[in-house]
């Protein structure tokens, strides 16, 4: 990705690094206070042609490779798409073999921009898709076939793991939701979660890859089950996203 300069590396903090993969490794839970620290430092919104190749030539260096699989556009705005010399240049590097695939990053309604702007060198798009926000994967297979869609943030982190729980809770209870639909939908722990997150995202939808985070591994378990021994037959899965499309609940 690129887009985003990171804070510079001071000594003291080159030093420290060992001790902070430590610190994760024992305190998982670490983690995201220490994103949103790193992200606080980093300075959004460098898509300068100038930029695009230090960034480009900085991550084959440190990947000692010619070429990169995927090149995405972090956290853009809408303003990007007109940006025809940076796309130019972005064609050049993919006819030179440096970029396989160029995507772009990005909240939900600049993803839509992007579909609509049909560039041809843009062929992937990354995206957060969770229950609170299940509207952007649905027309993808039908607006663009060449394009690579991958979903993020499926779970909403820990707000949204708690949020999705109790609307599976309420529509096992609801009289509206079917009988043996209901029955598919308690207990709703964890499994029962991940099975109905990861295939509402995934299956009949546009979006090919989705990317979990996952801490432990019972979480890893959990999500493999969910895609290989789902519970749920793609007619509860096109009921649920229609029922969750239309509740009204806080934004994950």
């Amino acid at each position: 990705k690129f887009g985003i300069l990171p804070a510079p590396a001071s000594p003291w903090k080159r030093a420290l690094k060992p001790v902070a993969r430590t610190l994760l490794q024992i305190v998982p839970s670490a983690r995201m206070a220490m994103q949103r620290q790193l992200n606080a430092q980093s300075s959004p919104g460098h898509f300068g042609v100038a930029a695009l190749h230090t960034s480009l030539h900085a991550s084959l260096r440190a990947l000692h490779t010619d070429y990169v699989d995927f090149f995405f556009l972090h956290d853009a705005p809408t303003s990007v798409l007109h940006r025809q010399d940076l796309f130019a240049a972005l064609e050049h590097l993919v006819a030179a073999g440096k970029i396989r695939r160029v995507g772009i990053s990005s909240q939900p309604p600049v993803i839509g921009a992007a579909l609509a702007a049909r560039l041809p060198v843009l062929r992937s798009m990354q995206f957060p898709c969770n229950l609170s926000n299940l509207s952007i994967s649905l027309p993808l297979a039908a607006t663009c076939a060449r394009i690579l869609a991958v979903a993020n943030h499926p779970f909403g982190g820990a707000s949204g793991i708690t949020a999705g729980k109790a609307l599976l809770t309420s529509l096992a209870n609801s009289a509206e939701t079917p009988a043996a639909l209901r029955e598919k939908l308690r207990p709703a722990d964890d499994t029962t979660l991940a099975d109905v997150v990861l295939n509402a995202v995934t299956r009949d939808t546009g979006v090919h890859i989705v990317i979990p985070s996952m801490l432990r591994p019972d979480h890893l378990r959990a999500n493999l089950a969910a895609i290989e021994r789902s519970r749920f037959s793609s007619e509860d899965l096109h009921w649920l996203r229609s029922a969750i499309s239309s509740s009204p609940r806080p934004q994950l």
